[in-house]
């Protein structure tokens, strides 16, 4: 698999997704949202906000935003924000990492305690959670160790989720979101963000290992591939046919930083893009009403 560099100058780069408009990412360290648009420029927005560690598009065009203190939305046109989900169970959001649109209209979301990483604590677990797009919110599973990538098989009945640290999980999604018992696909604690191709496999990246594993849907690892430069973040498909693959990476210190909440020694994280043999899966929207 060869990879080209289509983007440079970053910390952590993250959270990649791709539709008409361009390849959206963020970068953690540095903070924003940006847009490699398919003219070659990158818009950005929201340049202060750091560990926006998950995106997600809603149906209206708007993005959806991770952070600490929980989920905003963007709206690209104007450049507004507002709140879309700011406190769990009556309490302040300690932070939210990765998410991903449900399918439903809603999403699956990981929490992240980033008042202990910031100080230097031993983190408290995460949690895995769903929001519907009637605003109904739901813990569904605690005492995941570090909350990472999520995404769904291709009939959309089962749920991958990565556990940094532990390994990948899988769930059967039940009609009202709720979830089975978890089983390991995979237990290699090097899995950060992920996604899933038409054949069912999914695609894990490798920060550690510093390239992208392909598991099959009975767990077998079907191959791994390098990426240059390493420390591999996150990935998704985009493209008409939906088998270009873009990949984000980090800076070797990109991660310190985040915790540490200083800048990177050099911006070197990048967003790369391949041609996979097999295509991914259509990217999915959220449907929550938001204030116009």
């Amino acid at each position: 698999m060869k990879f080209e560099t289509i983007a440079t100058g970053f910390g952590l780069a993250e959270a990649p997704h791709a539709d008409s408009r361009g390849v959206w990412f963020t970068d953690m360290a540095v903070g924003g949202v940006r847009c490699l648009r398919p003219d070659g420029h990158l818009d950005v927005w929201l340049a202060e906000r750091k560990t926006i560690g998950g995106l997600a598009f809603n149906n209206d065009g708007r993005i959806l935003c991770s952070g600490s203190d929980g989920i905003i939305w963007l709206d690209p046109q104007s450049g507004r924000t507002g709140t879309l989900l700011g406190e769990l169970n009556g309490r302040p959001i300690d932070g939210i990492n990765d998410m991903m649109a449900d399918g439903r209209g809603g999403l699956f979301f990981g929490t992240v305690d980033h008042p202990n990483m910031f100080a230097g604590l031993p983190m408290r677990p995460s949690a895995l959670c769903h929001l519907a797009a009637n605003g109904r919110l739901r813990v569904l599973r605690e005492g995941i160790r570090f909350a990472n990538g999520f995404g769904l098989s291709p009939d959309g009945e089962r749920l991958y989720h990565n556990d940094s640290s532990v390994g990948t999980r899988t769930y059967r999604i039940a009609p009202d979101s709720s979830l089975s018992a978890d089983v390991f696909l995979r237990q290699d604690g090097d899995c950060d963000g992920l996604a899933v191709d038409r054949a069912g496999a999914v695609w894990i990246a490798m920060i550690v290992e510093g390239g992208l594993a392909r598991i099959l849907p009975d767990g077998s690892l079907d191959g791994v591939f390098p990426v240059p430069g390493g420390h591999v973040t996150s990935l998704c498909f985009g493209g008409e046919d939906r088998r270009d693959l873009y990949v984000t990476t980090a800076a070797p210190d990109g991660g310190q930083a985040v915790m540490k909440r200083t800048q990177p020694e050099q911006l070197t994280g990048a967003l790369l893009r391949a041609r996979a043999s097999t295509p991914g899966l259509p990217e999915r929207c959220a449907a929550f009403a938001l204030p116009g």
